[in-house]
């Protein structure tokens, strides 16, 4: 079977091309063939272990192109890793081949934009059991196949190690946030974090003097240039000292560092922070847990299932803000609950228990295990949808007269 795989450039260090690559690779290997449409990459035809990379011109999201480079590479199906909200409505009504899209489900229940999206898909692909089930309620027939990481590389490090190579105090208490800083509101609840790290620092909820050299690590962008919050500015008005706040270089942030780089952080951390108004996967969640670092996310969407040792910032339905884009609703974080927790990961922070669950429970979305047991079905079974085998039928045999 030969796809058509719409994403971002194999060559950047988003989650989705990190996520599509892979597959993609691994999909050659099972014997497909695979055409990667780099929406986001602008160049020549280049092969990456068996698999043909193409290029976009002027829409970051590929719609100018997709009809094309189905019709030109006589593709047998459409595959999108991207949220489906970014396809124009006139492009995927009149998909040249069958769609099968990879779906976030961000807001709980399922948003109406997204429904709308893909209601002329063939099999949408759910990302996790809750948004498999959403999807089934919204009267879809979905497929199941998580996000796969590299457990061999994500694992327990030395912590020791990580702090003195990101320039951490070796013995304080150290939070992490990784995370994109896109919109405002934040749904990453960038605000809400540094607020909720103020009230820690400045009310001393453990009663005790010994947190004051606690460090709260910033992976993200702390300017508004792409479209978030100025973090900055939040930081110095919630009166968080610098001594308790560090940020990865902005110049390497915008770059992209390094998986090593990435390992570091989460390993250097006590707790990773991901209060996510709504998330598809929370990848980060996952690859932090593989390093044996707990994590507090939101009792919400996608964190219910991905965030299987740390804290869950309750929501209940006085928590839960509509979203006009999305027509669906995203959680409002309360900061008070979320300053309960990062306190509980600090009283916590020694519980080798917690480090052993978060370990173990990464192993099942290991990226081999999750592409033998999950995506190799999906893909036989897309195949028997655009590729029905050949039903050869018996001669008729034609009766002799006497």
């Amino acid at each position: 079977m030969k796809l058509l795989l719409v994403t971002d450039s194999p060559f950047c260090v988003s989650g989705y091309a990190l996520q599509a690559l892979d597959f993609a690779k691994r999909a050659v290997k099972a014997g497909h063939e695979v055409v990667y449409f780099g929406t986001s990459y602008h160049g020549q035809v280049q092969y990456l272990d068996g698999v043909k990379v193409l290029g976009g011109l002027s829409d970051p999201f590929g719609n100018d192109l997709i009809h094309q480079y189905a019709e030109s590479e006589q593709v047998d199906a459409i595959i999108t890793f991207k949220d489906p909200y970014v396809y124009q409505q006139s492009v995927l009504d009149n998909m040249p081949r069958q769609w099968f899209p990879l779906v976030n489900v961000d807001t709980e229940p399922i948003g109406q934009l997204i429904t709308h999206r893909i209601q002329n898909c063939v099999r949408p692909i759910a990302l996790t059991r809750i948004s498999f089930e959403q999807l089934v309620a919204a009267g879809f027939k979905p497929y199941y196949a998580p996000h796969g990481i590299d457990t061999t590389f994500f694992s327990p490090q030395d912590q020791y190690a990580a702090r003195e190579r990101l320039g951490l105090p070796s013995g304080a208490f150290v939070a992490a946030f990784v995370g994109a800083n896109q919109s405002r509101p934040s749904r990453k609840s960038i605000d809400k974090i540094v607020m909720a790290w103020a009230r820690w620092m400045h009310h001393d909820l453990t009663h005790s003097k010994s947190h004051q050299d606690a460090v709260l690590y910033l992976h993200t962008d702390l300017s508004q240039e792409r479209g978030g919050i100025d973090v900055l500015n939040c930081l110095r008005y919630h009166g968080v000292s610098d001594f308790n706040w560090k940020a990865t270089d902005q110049t390497q942030y915008i770059n992209g560092v390094s998986r090593e780089t990435m390992r570091d952080i989460y390993t250097a951390a006590d707790v990773l922070v991901n209060p996510s108004t709504g998330g598809g996967f929370e990848l980060t969640c996952v690859e932090a847990q593989a390093c044996g670092t707990p994590v507090i996310g939101t009792k919400f969407t996608a964190m219910r299932e991905t965030v299987w040792s740390g804290w869950h910032v309750d929501v209940n339905d006085d928590d839960l803000d509509w979203n006009p884009m999305h027509l669906g609703y995203r959680a409002n974080i309360r900061v008070s609950r979320l300053a309960t927790a990062i306190n509980e990961a600090y009283r916590h922070r020694h519980d080798e228990s917690k480090r052993e669950q978060a370990v173990n429970g990464a192993a099942l979305y290991d990226s081999e295990t999750v592409f033998n047991h999950y995506w190799f079905l999906v893909l036989k079974r897309i195949e028997r949808l655009v590729k029905p085998p050949l039903v050869i039928q018996s001669p008729v045999k034609q009766k002799v007269s006497a």
